[in-house]
């Protein structure tokens, strides 16, 4: 067995970088509260309620769970002191207060040991719909491919209460502009507002019509039975109000819009199951957000295995992507967005882009072949009109080697022109070649 000291400073460390993410993530309170309730840990308080400690992995996000625990108890009014000190159980408070001391933290779960145990033994299950705003880039992606068969269907691995499967109803807006703008996509009237600020610029988003929602997890929670709702207010942070008023219309929006969550001990054997239905019937997007880190290493190829399995099958009228928003292997203070492409869609995409860039080498070649012409056309008129100009006839006559001269002048101007634009075209043909060779 470890040390027991080395594993209370594990655990404790644990709290420490949740600490710091929360504090980069706009958590001031738990940027704060999170590395206290750490210093509790290191020194043994917390032995009874995490034992055995050495269950704990880091993936299995045990600070956030720990914290969910007792923000359940003051929003369910349990907790007097933390809710007294906590933002999301006084709506109307000004934010930036104090954080409630370490001890408030203990002194409730200390006093509800069962809820505390029934919070650590489930999986975090935060439901961010913020994270749609980088989904739906794959959404409108995928909506934008030509000669789509019909609605595309949503599937999502991990969807804990599955609150993202309804991201199409969700409202996007540009971040730099006015509230009051109508969305770039999704449903204007939504109770859900993104306004995440673009960088570079908005986007173009796609129009997209969804009819089908299946979502994935080993613990799916209907968002509609209030005890979940109280659940998943508990993991948000509480002095974050965006991601509270996000929560509420997504709970209100998932009553409205049914999706099918199902419960899996084997998702890959479950995915391959829901797949078989929709690969190369129906669009299909399968999606996750956040979500790897908490799958097993064993796990993972498997789940990927039985997508690619499932895109395989997929076609150009119903085709498969998948989208994945997970922490970015190279700046682990942020997440990338990623949409992977199955090698049947790689092929028959690559083999778009060939015909796409032969149209274009052969419009560039015609081009070519016209300005050509006209270039030894203007050089044989102007030969002809030097010749003219030589003439020691044409020097009896004023008017006519004025004429000449001006015709001459005029040919040198179509000449250049002629040339400008023969070397872009030449420029944008070997650049053509070049892109497709790459």
């Amino acid at each position: 067995m470890a040390d027991l000291t080395q594993l209370r400073s594990t655990l404790g460390d644990w709290f420490d970088s949740q600490g710091r993410s929360c504090a980069a993530l706009g958590s001031p309170l738990y940027g704060a509260l999170v590395p206290n309730v750490g210093e509790q840990v290191r020194s043994g308080r917390y032995d009874a309620l995490l034992a055995p400690l050495e269950r704990w992995r880091f993936g299995d996000a045990m600070p956030l769970r720990l914290m969910g625990a007792a923000h359940a108890l003051a929003l369910s009014g349990d907790a007097p002191a933390l809710a007294a000190a906590y933002p999301s159980c006084r709506p109307n408070t000004r934010l930036g207060g104090a954080a409630p001391p370490a001890d408030a933290v203990f002194a409730a779960l200390a006093s509800h040991p069962d809820h505390a145990a029934d919070f650590l033994h489930r999986a975090v299950q935060t439901n961010e719909t913020g994270r749609a705003a980088a989904l739906a880039l794959g959404l409108s992606a995928l909506a934008g491919m030509p000669g789509l068969s019909g609605p595309i269907s949503l599937v999502e691995v991990g969807t804990s209460a599955g609150l993202n499967l309804r991201m199409d109803r969700f409202a996007y807006l540009d971040g730099h502009r006015s509230t009051g703008e109508q969305p770039l996509a999704g449903d204007p009237a939504s109770l859900v507002r993104l306004a995440p600020e673009w960088v570079g610029g908005a986007p173009h988003l796609h129009e997209w019509q969804v009819d089908d929602r299946i979502g994935l997890d080993p613990h799916p929670a209907d968002p509609t039975d209030p005890d979940v709702a109280l659940r998943l207010h508990s993991y948000l942070w509480p002095d974050q109000t965006e991601r509270r008023k996000r929560l509420d219309g997504a709970v209100q929006l998932a009553a409205a819009v049914p999706a099918t969550l199902i419960e899996t001990d084997d998702t890959a054997a479950t995915l391959d199951g829901v797949l078989a239905d929709r690969a190369g019937s129906r669009p299909t997007m399968v999606f996750q957000s956040i979500m790897w880190q908490y799958v097993p290493t064993a796990e993972r190829w498997p789940i990927t295995r039985a997508i690619e399995a499932a895109g395989e099958r997929a076609t150009k009228a119903a085709p498969l992507v998948r989208v994945s928003l997970e922490p970015d292997e190279f700046r682990r203070d942020r997440a990338a967005v990623d949409r992977t492409l199955t090698a049947k869609d790689k092929k028959r995409l690559e083999a778009e882009e060939r015909n796409r860039l032969s149209k274009i080498k052969n419009g560039l070649k015609r081009q070519l072949a016209e300005v050509e012409a006209k270039i030894t056309d203007l050089e044989s008129r102007k030969a002809a009109n030097e010749n003219s100009l030589c003439d020691p006839q044409t020097h009896k006559d004023a008017g006519k080697i004025k004429e000449l001269q001006i015709d001459l002048k005029a040919f040198e101007k179509e000449l250049a022109q002629a040339y400008r634009l023969w070397t872009e075209l030449s420029c944008k043909l070997e650049e053509t070649d070049s892109a497709g060779s790459a």
